[in-house]
């Protein structure tokens, strides 16, 4: 205080008051986490009011609740829910759960929300039933498609997420290609029994899903950021994507000496 009742500020002081008001406030550029919270509610309450029954409207409200714009992963609750709608027995509902994640991965700009949408569509592809599959499997191209340039600049982050999803869509893509082509989730030993020309031509898909998998799972590049919740996400994709690594690399470890076997054998 000075003589005449003045405060004054010390450099160190004035520095120190600056750093603490600038680790409280976003850093520039980063969204503020208001408006897309009011988003989410608004968006659960409209899947409340136009589902059409009840289990639609279950369906609707996990699955915005799952690709909200909460940081973290989908939570567990959510996922079990759409894991049990993807078992339906029937066409209509799993053309409908497939129109649900067509919808938010092509029309979505916010990374968040379409790195979710993705996990939960990974999930339901390891998980879900053999209806789900084979419907996503009818057309899937034009998804990954449109997601191999997604950008999202609003910040920093967003933009490492993003490229994170780049590569993330890439493998996805390729596992698509290969288990629609070659049906090994319903014959798990197809390997041991194919001859040397279709080995030939089904070793090669494998083995490119698993390197593009190995390129996402084990990417040091994780989001950099103080938003842990934001890197346990990317973490939680890159589990999923490590597990169909090792099944992937189970089928090939199957097809080598088959492949070694019929090439004596001729």
């Amino acid at each position: 205080r000075g003589s005449g009742g003045e405060f004054f500020v010390t450099p160190g002081r004035l520095s120190e008051r600056r750093r603490r008001k600038e680790a409280a406030s976003p850093a520039l550029g980063e969204p503020q986490p208001a408006m897309p919270t009011i988003l989410d509610r608004v968006n659960v309450g409209f899947a409340r009011f136009y589902a059409k029954t009840a289990g639609q409207r279950q369906v609707d409200v996990a699955f915005v609740k799952a690709t909200n714009h909460d940081d973290g992963p989908p939570k567990d609750k959510h996922v079990k829910t759409l894991l049990r709608a993807a078992a339906i027995e029937t066409a209509q509902s799993q053309e409908y759960l497939v129109s649900l994640i067509e919808m938010n991965l092509l029309e979505s700009t916010e990374c968040v929300v379409v790195a979710k949408t993705l996990v939960i569509l990974h999930k339901l592809l390891r998980e879900g039933g053999r209806l789900f599959r084979e419907t996503f499997y009818k057309g899937f191209t034009h998804l990954f498609d449109h997601l191999g340039n997604f950008k999202d600049d609003t910040s920093r982050l967003t933009w490492q997420l993003s490229t994170f999803i780049r590569a993330y869509c890439a493998f996805l893509h390729q596992r698509c290609l290969f288990f629609s082509s070659f049906p090994y989730e319903t014959e798990p030993s197809r390997a041991q029994m194919l001859d040397a020309q279709a080995l030939l031509c089904e070793m090669p898909v494998m083995q490119a899903a698993i390197d593009k998998g190995i390129q996402v799972g084990t990417s040091s590049e994780l989001v950099n950021t103080p938003r842990l919740s934001l890197g346990a996400l990317q973490g939680y994709a890159q589990h999923l994507v490590l597990g169909d690594v090792l099944l992937l690399s189970l089928h090939m470890m199957k097809a080598t000496p088959r492949i070694v076997e019929v090439f004596f054998e001729g």
